[in-house]
């Protein structure tokens, strides 16, 4: 790096990652653990992302939904319940 500074007389401060030249390097021959990590940070990310947005579709959904009424039966149900304007027995 120094002798491509020499070589076009501009500042190893201003090329581009110059001043990092060192950390690359230390990169670049640590690439069989860079790889995995790095790998490992986006899908992170991306999991993050997808729990957020799952989260907020769920409460949209949760809140347009606040006044349906559903109403189960089971097969073989007394069906005197469901004719009875207060749900229970009089």
């Amino acid at each position: 790096m120094d002798q491509l500074s020499d070589t076009t007389g501009i500042d190893v401060q201003l090329l581009p990652f110059g001043d990092r030249f060192a950390t690359l390097q230390a990169l670049q021959a640590d690439w069989f653990l860079t790889v995995p990590v790095s790998s490992l940070a986006v899908g992170l990310f991306a999991a993050l992302i997808g729990v957020l947005t799952a989260a907020v579709v769920s409460a949209s959904y949760g809140r347009l939904l606040t006044r349906l009424e559903i109403v189960l039966e089971a097969d073989g149900a007394d069906q005197t319940d469901r004719d009875q304007p207060s749900g229970g027995r009089s």
